[in-house]
Formats: C-alpha cells, sequence, structure tokens
C-alpha cells in the first residue's frame, strides 16, 4: 500500500492560504450529493476532476462529472 498524505497536508501544499476549504461527507449519490450540497450552501463554483474518457466510454460507463455538469445551477470546472 502506497503513503498517502492525509487531505489537510494536500490541502496546505496546493491551496493559497487565504482560499478557504470546507470538507463535507454525505452518503448518496455522487453526483446526486454534489449538486445539492452546492444548493444549500449557496456554491458559485464546483471544480472537479475527470480521468478524460472519450465521449462513447462516457455513453456506456457514465460519468459523474459529466452528470453534475447537465445537473448543476452554478458554474462547473472539470480538470482532467
Amino acid at each position: 500500500v502506497p503513503d498517502v498524505a492525509p487531505i489537510d497536508d494536500h490541502l496546505e501544499a496546493h491551496v493559497p492560504a487565504d482560499l478557504e476549504v470546507k470538507q463535507y461527507v454525505r452518503q448518496g449519490s455522487v453526483y446526486g450529493e454534489t449538486v445539492k450540497l452546492a444548493q444549500e450552501l449557496n456554491i458559485d463554483l464546483i471544480v472537479m476532476g475527470s480521468h478524460g474518457r472519450s465521449a462513447l466510454k462516457r455513453a456506456f460507463l457514465g460519468s459523474v462529472s459529466h452528470a453534475v455538469v447537465n445537473s448543476a445551477e452554478c458554474a462547473v470546472t472539470i480538470v482532467r
């Protein structure tokens, strides 16, 4: 098992100190809970990662990021 740094260490190394970051743990569908939380907290922007699968694979496999882009009322940025 590779060593994995705790999320706080990752945030400290990669997120500017003047940017507030909050972490939430929810149970349910990833895209559904992401969209609901964004609505509840009046979020302006969702940033999420994607594996960059092709459109053909996404059509058969589904994609959380694709579902969030299509469902969220706020802006969504996908980072490959």
